[in-house]
């Protein structure tokens, strides 16, 4: 019975032999695997944070610009408000400009214009003449 047991002990040694080489290939391939892996992944990730940061960056000056089209936005709203205002309240006063501008007339303007010509035109031919 002893040697049954020596047998038996003697083969569990054996197969826990190779399941311990086994474990340690399997480990040695995990470190290897590892070691392969991880750098290059903290560098992806390390690049992604920094497409992270850039996006963000990029988000808050548009943010920006669009804030900023918002009051150009409302300063043209006010301003178009302020220009219709002053058309509303001086309308009437270039209405009557330009009725006072038609009521001109220019015919008898250019009528007194060539008597007064007449008029001085002598007395000018006169003064050249003591030149």
């Amino acid at each position: 019975m002893n040697e049954d047991m020596m047998k038996k002990l003697d083969e569990q040694i054996k197969w826990s032999k190779i399941i311990a080489g086994i474990m340690g290939g399997i480990l040695l391939v995990v470190c290897i695997s590892a070691i392969i892996i991880i750098p290059p992944a903290v560098k992806t990730l390390n690049d992604a944070k920094a497409v992270m940061i850039s996006a963000n960056e990029t988000l808050e000056s548009a943010n920006n610009a669009l804030d900023d089209i918002d009051k150009m936005a409302t300063s043209i709203i006010d301003t178009s408000d302020s220009l219709k205002e002053f058309i509303t309240e001086n309308g009437e006063a270039m209405t009557g400009a330009v009725q006072s501008i038609e009521d001109i007339d220019f015919e008898g303007l250019n009528k007194a214009i060539q008597d007064l010509q007449d008029a001085v035109g002598p007395f000018a031919k006169t003064m050249r003449m003591f030149k």
